[in-house]
């Protein structure tokens, strides 16, 4: 008698495994409104191999259709209706969710149909359709049985990782994408608090005795982004649905929560903000020397002037260059020119106020934006001092190089009131600075 109990005591285990399997289908469609169709899939057609009393109607047919045939029981037209989806469903094994409303030949209407594939060994035997029918919404759905294998194939088939919890919040069931994504089998978790778990960090144990807490009270908990912890300890990014499971008599016997890995999803949108960051900066920037470009500077220009005209205030424009680059760039290359272009940048970026903008136009030729300009002894002070800074002598792979710079300017609203005018008088009058000698200041007048 000793000998035999162990057998007896795994015979009752099993028993007790595949009564909770068929409990656990029955709860999921108890007391449901829903209309539910087991659709076996064959080749290139399909049979209803289940419906229940709420998709009786909404189809017409009875248990008397069950293994015929689509083609031997529908009209060309609702045929037209269920195989492109079904087969999409099919090859894609991929649930599909639709909120489209549909009315039937036979009057019933349906909405917020889901179709999902129970997929066995990467083929996929058979469809679970579920729709709302929101043409007897109080009307119950019967209940469902299904083989211990068949729940199996539903839980292995899911993208998600799932947890089935009874009504004490014990862990009692997890699926293989769980074990593939958290490392932990099982029997790790079997018996261990569902709110408490070792899946949950120790900074977040409050927030998984609050969620538990809230699905005993009947609600759902969707899209809940979290950390949970996997077996080697590391902390990664989840996005978790809970459903509380009901008896019949509306009573929670239990919990299912159904986890999503969001790493790679994550990671994606950061990649994208990156992206699109870099983007924005190739738009409004120089790619030489990271300063505003001539797109960047026609919008601040539209700045400045709309505050000049609310202010009654003034700013100049001016324009510079470096005397005598192009010897120096022919002589030296074009990469030591870019250097050197790249330093003389710095060297007058230097010398301006915070609310300042100095922008490239391309080869040696800048544009500076001075706001609230009160008199030229304010527009004088600036430039000469980048004149000077200008005159310092530059040392690029061993070489000193001495450049200088000219600078024209314009002032609005005294010589225009559009960047094209105020740009085209600044360059005159940097034409006239050069013929004055170069490195010095000139007016427009």
């Amino acid at each position: 008698m000793i000998a035999r109990l162990p057998k007896e005591k795994k015979k009752k285990r099993m028993n007790e495994k595949n009564h909770l399997d068929h409990q656990l289908i029955k709860l999921a469609f108890q007391h449901s409104s829903d209309a539910v169709a087991l659709i076996t899939v064959e080749e290139t057609t399909f049979s209803y191999e289940y419906l229940n009393p709420v998709a009786q109607s909404i189809v017409g047919f009875n248990e008397n259709i069950y293994g015929k045939r689509f083609e031997d029981i529908y009209t060309e037209q609702e045929l037209d209706l269920r195989y492109p989806l079904f087969r999409q469903v099919v090859m894609s094994c991929l649930e599909v969710i639709q909120d489209n409303i549909y009315t039937l030949i036979s009057g019933a209407v349906i909405e917020k149909i889901a179709i999902t594939p129970i997929c066995v060994s990467g083929k996929c035997t058979h469809l679970l359709v579920v729709a709302k029918d929101i043409t007897e919404l109080e009307k119950q759905a019967d209940q469902i049985t299904m083989t211990g294998n068949l729940v199996d194939s539903i839980l292995q088939s899911t993208a998600d990782a799932i947890v089935i919890g009874d009504r004490h919040g014990m862990i009692i069931r997890t699926n293989e994408k769980f074990k593939e994504i958290f490392g932990w089998d099982e029997d790790d978790l079997k018996g261990t608090q569902f709110g408490d778990g070792p899946i949950i960090p120790t900074d977040r144990k409050h927030e998984g005795m609050k969620l538990f807490s809230d699905i005993k009270e009947g609600k759902q908990i969707r899209s809940f982004r979290t950390k949970r912890l996997t077996k080697s300890g590391e902390s990664i990014d989840v996005s978790i649905n809970y459903f509380p499971i009901f008896n019949g008599k509306g009573d929670i016997v239990g919990v299912t929560a159904f986890l999503r890995d969001i790493r790679q999803d994550l990671m994606t949108k950061q990649a994208l903000k990156e992206y699109e960051k870099l983007l924005k900066e190739m738009a409004f920037n120089d790619s030489l020397t990271g300063l505003p470009n001539r797109r960047m500077l026609e919008e601040r220009f539209q700045h400045e002037l709309s505050r000049a005209k609310q202010n009654q205030g003034k700013f100049a424009v001016l324009f510079l260059d470096m005397d005598g680059f192009k010897e120096v760039n022919d002589t030296l290359g074009h990469d030591i020119g870019d250097d050197i272009i790249v330093q003389f940048s710095n060297l007058i970026r230097g010398c301006l106020r915070d609310s300042d903008t100095m922008a490239r136009l391309g080869g040696d030729e800048f544009v500076i934006l001075l706001p609230d300009i009160h008199s030229l002894e304010d527009i004088r002070v600036i430039a000469e001092r980048m004149i000077t800074s200008a005159n310092q002598p530059i040392k690029i792979n061993g070489q000193t190089v001495e450049v200088s710079t000219s600078i024209g300017v314009s002032i609005y609203p005294k010589h225009g009131d559009d960047l094209k005018t105020l740009l085209k008088l600044a360059d005159n009058a940097l034409y006239q600075a050069k013929s004055a000698g170069k490195n010095c200041l000139y007016f427009n007048s």
